[in-house]
């Protein structure tokens, strides 16, 4: 089994004169690959060796810097890493790496030429972490996930699509709220509070309301608002930030179950031990990044 594969994003992004970015994705997942452009002068029938081909690089891209993606590949995205990347419409995709780079030069017109032989699965919406999600928005081609959950979270997901046992996965953190992500903590107590009489208000959930995560109305018929805040990790809450907040409910969840001051009756500190046991009795109700770590 493999330990210590890197995780990695890549943007499916052409690089090239006269290529058609609608055909880049459709050659990856014809030819199983992933990679990147940057082509040189080569025949369709001719092979590259890595000296070959950045002999014939040197003279095409001059620019400082021009080539540290394709080095990257070449060099050190290795055999067994993971890779996350996403289709023009938006759907996510894990792959592990089977072996060495190789020049494509069949690739040209997709603008892939660059590539590493890869297993593809698709990956559910709700199976791709906010750490994941994160890493899409910065526009450098390729970048290193460190995010120690995300990184165990892919190796486990790698071996359940796969169907699989290729990684171990890290589980000396026994403490289901260990891993899973920030964001996927607040899924599951929305999920928990719209099964105890309350409605999710999505626009509510801006990164703006530093004092709670987002808004739920209860489903009484009273339109009585209430607000949430969640901490993970060895965080505490202060009941008192909250106590300013009495025309409306407030439920607290932080994963070490440590809450400072005294509650006022319309603050609610949910117990880590409470949501736990709520997640095990529902599993399928779960965000899918969710179930894939209760039920392994």
């Amino acid at each position: 089994m493999t330990k210590m594969p890197k995780v990695w994003r890549l943007h499916i992004r052409p690089y090239g004169e006269g290529v058609d970015p609608s055909k880049s994705f459709e050659f990856c997942k014809k030819e199983r690959v992933l990679g990147v452009g940057w082509p040189v002068d080569c025949a369709q029938e001719e092979t590259l060796d890595l000296e070959e081909y950045r002999k014939r690089a040197a003279i095409g891209y001059t620019k400082a810097g021009e080539l540290l993606v394709v080095h990257t590949i070449q060099d050190k995205i290795q055999q067994n890493d993971l890779i996350w990347t996403r289709d023009r419409t938006g759907q996510y995709y894990i792959a592990r790496v089977n072996g060495p780079w190789c020049y494509r030069p069949d690739g040209r017109e997709a603008g892939i030429v660059n590539v590493l032989p890869v297993h593809l699965c698709p990956v559910q919406p709700s199976g791709v972490p906010g750490k994941v999600e994160n890493c899409f928005i910065p526009q450098l081609t390729l970048q290193p996930i460190r995010d120690p959950t995300a990184v165990e979270y892919s190796k486990l997901l790698w071996n359940q699509l796969a169907g699989e046992q290729r990684y171990v996965v890290d589980r000396e953190q026994r403490d289901i709220f260990s891993l899973i992500d920030a964001e996927a903590c607040e899924d599951v107590v929305c999920v928990y509070l719209q099964m105890n009489g309350y409605v999710f208000v999505p626009a509510s959930r801006k990164r703006s309301t530093m004092r709670y995560e987002y808004v739920m109305i209860k489903r009484d018929g009273t339109g009585k608002e209430a607000i949430v805040q969640v901490k993970t990790g060895n965080v505490a809450i202060n009941c008192g930030d909250f106590s300013t907040y009495d025309n409306v409910d407030v439920f607290l969840f932080a994963t070490s179950g440590n809450y400072c001051g005294s509650p006022l009756p319309h603050i609610h500190c949910i117990l880590p031990s409470d949501m736990e046991q709520f997640m095990r009795c529902n599993p399928m109700l779960m965000p899918d990044r969710v179930r894939r770590w209760l039920s392994d």
